[in-house]
C-alpha cells in the first residue's frame, strides 16, 4: 500500500496522534535547543543581576551616605538661618563646597529663593528656583545632569521643630561608580558573544536536519486535518463579525464532523441570545437614559445648594469683620467718650474764666496777651477733646443742609490751608469740583475737619515734590462693598482726596482708622485721632469711607456721604456784644462747682440774676419756694438725679417751664429725649461767653 492510499484511510484520531507524534518530536527538538538558549540566558541573567546587585549596593550606599550628610549640613544650618545671618551661611556652603565629592551647594529659604551658595558667580543670592516648584518639604534625591556631569542631587529641608526655615540642595558627582559599572558590563558582554556564536553553529548544523523532517511531516498532515480545522476557524470569524450563516462541511462523520455540527449548534443559538439581548439593550438605554436625567437635576439643585452655601459663608465672614470692628471702636469710643467727658469739666476753667478776664480788661492792658494765650490754649485742649467725642460718635452736635463744595471753598480760605500751603511749599494742593454737587446733610465743622485731615495727611506723606487732589462728584451706589460693609442703595455725594506720595502698606491700611495708630512722631505730627475722627465723623453722618493705596504709589480716599434735596440756609449773624445783654432769674443746675461758678460769671456778668444748684433734689427744692425765668440743666450728674430725671420732675411741678440743656457731650439719648418732652436747645461744654449767652437770649 502506498503513502497516499493509506493516509485517507487513517481515521481523525490516528491522524492526529501522527500531528501530536510529530510535534512532540519538533518541541523536544525545540526544547534542547531553547535549554540551551535559557541556560545561557540564565547565565547571562545571573551576571547582569550580579552587575546590577553591586551597582545597586554601591548607589543604594552611596545615597544613604549623601543623606546622612545633608541632614548634618541641614542641622548646621538651622543656626544661621533662624537668625538670617547671610554671611554665615555663605561661609558654610563655599565650606562644604570644597569637600570631595560635593559638586555645588544651594541653600534656599521657605519660598525657594538662593540665601546661601558655593559659587555665587554662578547662581547669585536672591534669585528664585522655580524648578522644585514648592515641593520642599521632605527629604528627597534626584539623579540628574548638572554643567555636563552626572550627579546625585539631595533635597533636604532645614527644620525647627515644625517650622521649616528653608532647604538645602547638594549635588555629589557620580561618574566613578558608573565608569566601574559599565567596566564589569563590557567584561561579561564579550564572554556572551563567544558563547552565543558557538551555539549558533551548532544550532544551524542540527537544525537544518530537524527542520527538513519536521517540514515534511507538516506537509502531509495539513492536507488531511489543518485544513478543515482552519476552514472552521474562517466560519468561527463570521460568528464574531455577527453574521450566523456558516457553511460548514455536516456530512463527515469523524471528530471535525461532529465539531462542525457543534458550531452550527451553537452559532444558531448566539443567534437568538442576540435578539433577546438587542431588546434589554434597547429597555436599558430608556431606563439609563431617564435615570440620567433625574441625576443632572439632583445634581443642579446640590449645586445651588453648594453655591448659596458658599455665599451665605462669605457673608457670614464679612459680618464678623464688621461686628468685630464695630465692637472694637464702640469700646474705644466709650473710654473716649468718658475721658472727654472729665476733661470738659476741667477745661470749662482754661476757656471760661480767660473769657472772663478779657471781656473787664481793656485792650491795651499789657496782661491781655498773656490771657489770651491761656485762653488759645484751652481752645486746643477743647478741640482735641472734640476728637475724642467725635470718636465715641458723640461729637456732631449740629445737622443741617450744607454743600461740601462750599465747605472746601471756605478751607482754601482758611488759615489752616495757608498753614499747610507753607509748611509743603513742593506740594501743590488742586480741586476738581462738581459745578451740580448734591446737597447733604450734617455739620459744616466735622466735615471740614475730616477733609482737612485727609489733605493734611497726603501732603505729609509725600516726601519730595507732589500733588494732593481734592474731588467732588455724584453718584448713584447700587449695594457695593466697601471696605468689608455693605452700602445702602441710594445717592451719595463722592469726596475724593488722593495724593501721590509713600503709600500705606497692606499690614497697616487696615489700622489707620484706630485711635492712636499712627506712623508719624507722637506729640510732633499728630495725636494719633485724625483718621479715627475721620472715621468716627463718617459714619455719625452715615457715610461710607474706602481706602486705595500701594506702597510707592499713593494713596486715595473715597468718602461716600447720603444726598440730601433740602436746601442750604444762607444766615448772617449780626449780633453784637451789647445785644447778648439781658435780665431775669436763671437757676444753673450741675454738679460740677466750677461749671457752675463760671456759668453764674458769665450770666452775672451779662445781667442776669443766677442761682445754683448742685443736683436735681436741691434744684427741686429750690423750684418748690420760688420761681425762674430760665433753668440751665447738666444733662450728666453723678451721686443722685441725673439731668434727664430732673427734667421729668421739674415738669412735673410747672409744665410751661423753660429749660436749655448743658453737656460735655452733644446730642445723646438723654438730651434728645429731655428735647421731644419740651426742652429748649443745649449748650456744649466747656461754656463760652457768646455761646451761652446766644442760646440764654434765645431761651428768654
Amino acid at each position: 500500500m502506498t503513502a497516499r492510499s493509506f493516509f485517507p484511510s487513517l481515521t481523525f484520531k490516528i491522524k492526529l496522534l501522527l500531528l501530536i507524534f510529530l510535534t512532540i518530536a519538533v518541541l523536544l527538538l525545540f526544547c534542547i535547543w531553547l535549554a540551551v538558549r535559557l541556560q545561557m540566558q540564565l547565565s547571562q541573567s545571573a551576571q547582569q543581576v550580579a552587575i546590577e546587585e553591586v551597582s545597586a549596593t554601591l548607589r543604594q550606599e552611596w545615597i544613604q551616605d549623601t543623606l546622612a550628610l545633608s541632614n548634618t549640613i541641614s542641622d548646621l544650618l538651622i543656626q544661621p538661618l533662624y537668625s538670617l545671618n547671610v554671611f554665615e551661611v555663605n561661609r558654610i556652603a563655599s565650606s562644604i563646597q570644597q569637600q570631595e565629592p560635593i559638586h555645588y551647594v544651594v541653600i534656599l529659604d521657605k519660598e525657594d529663593r538662593v540665601v546661601g551658595t558655593g559659587d555665587m558667580e554662578y547662581l547669585p543670592i536672591g534669585a528664585k528656583l522655580t524648578q522644585f516648584e514648592g515641593k520642599t518639604s521632605h527629604q528627597e534625591y534626584i539623579w540628574r545632569e548638572k554643567d555636563v556631569v552626572k550627579v546625585l542631587e539631595t533635597i533636604t529641608p532645614i527644620r525647627l521643630g515644625n517650622n521649616q526655615l528653608g532647604t538645602v540642595v547638594i549635588g555629589f558627582p557620580i561618574k566613578g561608580i558608573e565608569d566601574d559599572t559599565y567596566e564589569i558590563i563590557k567584561d561579561f558582554k564579550i564572554l556572551f558573544r563567544q558563547s552565543h556564536a558557538l551555539f549558533v553553529q551548532n544550532l544551524i548544523l542540527y537544525g537544518s536536519l530537524i527542520l527538513l523532517f519536521a517540514v515534511v511531516v507538516a506537509i502531509i498532515i495539513a492536507r488531511k486535518t489543518v485544513q478543515p480545522i482552519l476552514r472552521l476557524v474562517g466560519e468561527v470569524r463570521k460568528i464574531a463579525e455577527g453574521s450566523y450563516n456558516l457553511d460548514l462541511d455536516l456530512s463527515r462523520n469523524d471528530e471535525i464532523g461532529m465539531l462542525n455540527t457543534s458550531f452550527m449548534t451553537m452559532s444558531q443559538e448566539l443567534e437568538k441570545r442576540e435578539k433577546s439581548l438587542n431588546l434589554a439593550k434597547v429597555d436599558l438605554e430608556k431606563r439609563v437614559e431617564l435615570r440620567t436625567s433625574e441625576l443632572n437635576e439632583i445634581n443642579e439643585r446640590l449645586l445651588q445648594e453648594i453655591e448659596d452655601h458658599k455665599q451665605s459663608e462669605t457673608a457670614r465672614l464679612a459680618l464678623e469683620d464688621r461686628l468685630k470692628h464695630a465692637e472694637k471702636m464702640e469700646a474705644l469710643g466709650t473710654l473716649a467718650g468718658g475721658v472727654a467727658h472729665d476733661l470738659n469739666n476741667i477745661l470749662t476753667g482754661l476757656v471760661g474764666y480767660p473769657e472772663l478776664v478779657l471781656f473787664q480788661l481793656e485792650k491795651d492792658n499789657e496782661l491781655r496777651p498773656l490771657i489770651e494765650t491761656i485762653k488759645a490754649s484751652g481752645e486746643k485742649a477743647s478741640a482735641v477733646v472734640e476728637d475724642l467725642l467725635t470718636l465715641a460718635r458723640r461729637g456732631v452736635s449740629t445737622r443741617r443742609a450744607c454743600n461740601v463744595n462750599m465747605i472746601i471753598s471756605d478751607l482754601e480760605r482758611s488759615l489752616e490751608w495757608s498753614s499747610i500751603t507753607s509748611a509743603f511749599p513742593n506740594v501743590c494742593i488742586v480741586s476738581d469740583l462738581d459745578e451740580k454737587l448734591w446737597n447733604v446733610r450734617g455739620s459744616d465743622i466735622h466735615l471740614s475737619k475730616t477733609i482737612m485731615n485727609l489733605v493734611r495727611n497726603g501732603a505729609e506723606a509725600i516726601l519730595d515734590e507732589g500733588e494732593v487732589s481734592i474731588r467732588t462728584r455724584n453718584e448713584y451706589v447700587n449695594n457695593p462693598f466697601v471696605q468689608h460693609e455693605e452700602m445702602q442703595e441710594g445717592k451719595y455725594v463722592v469726596v475724593t482726596v488722593s495724593d501721590n506720595g509713600k503709600g500705606i502698606g497692606t499690614d497697616e491700611i487696615t489700622k489707620i482708622f484706630e485711635p492712636f495708630y499712627t506712623t508719624k512722631q507722637m506729640g510732633r505730627s499728630g495725636t494719633g485721632l485724625g483718621m479715627a475722627v475721620v472715621w468716627g465723623t463718617i459714619k455719625d453722618h452715615g457715610g461710607y469711607i474706602d481706602v486705595q493705596s500701594s506702597v510707592g504709589e499713593g494713596t486715595q480716599f473715597q468718602i461716600y456721604l447720603p444726598a440730601t434735596e433740602e436746601e442750604v440756609e444762607v444766615t448772617v449773624d449780626s449780633l453784637t456784644l451789647d445785644d447778648l445783654h439781658g435780665r431775669g432769674k436763671i437757676l444753673v443746675v450741675d454738679d460740677d462747682e466750677t461749671q457752675r461758678t463760671i456759668a453764674m460769671n458769665i450770666l452775672t456778668r451779662l445781667g442776669y440774676t443766677v442761682t445754683l444748684a448742685d443736683g436735681g433734689e436741691q434744684a427741686l427744692k429750690l423750684l418748690s419756694v420760688s420761681k425762674f425765668d430760665l433753668i440751665i440743666l447738666d444733662m450728666i450728674m453723678h451721686g443722685g438725679m441725673d439731668g434727664l430725671q430732673t427734667y421729668e420732675e421739674i415738669r412735673e411741678i410747672d409744665h410751661e417751664q423753660k429749660v436749655i440743656i448743658a453737656s460735655g457731650f452733644s446730642e445723646s439719648w438723654r438730651i434728645k429725649k429731655a428735647q421731644q418732652a419740651g426742652a429748649g436747645t443745649y449748650v456744649k461744654k466747656p461754656y463760652q461767653l457768646v455761646d451761652l449767652a446766644q442760646a440764654v437770649k434765645k431761651a428768654m
